[in-house]
């Protein structure tokens, strides 16, 4: 059965035990801090500090291009979606909304 790793949209809370177990086998480099909590060169971060003209993603401009959209349904981050999810038993949960 695939693990799971819940993100929560704003801002992340204190991760429950579940996702303490499956965020102890990763290796927390800055990067993945960075990317887990929205910080990593994401538009809609970017555009927080006035370094983009726009929030939304190139591949839909109605969608804020931020890190639940780029690892669900973002079409520019297709193929490395699809290499992620065939190296990996880890699901991706939106912790408001349930299983993605």
């Amino acid at each position: 059965m695939p693990r799971e790793a819940r993100v929560r949209l704003p801002h992340a809370s204190v991760p429950e035990w579940n996702e303490y177990r499956v965020l102890g086998q990763i290796k927390m480099t800055s990067q993945v801090a960075q990317t887990l909590t929205g910080h990593r060169g994401f538009v809609q971060y970017l555009f927080r500090f006035k370094l983009r003209d726009s929030p939304y993603c190139a591949c839909d401009p109605a969608k804020f291009q931020n890190v639940l959209y780029v690892f669900k349904d973002c079409d520019v981050f297709q193929q490395e979606r699809v290499a992620l999810g065939t190296g990996t038993d880890v699901r991706i949960v939106d912790g408001t909304s349930g299983k993605i």
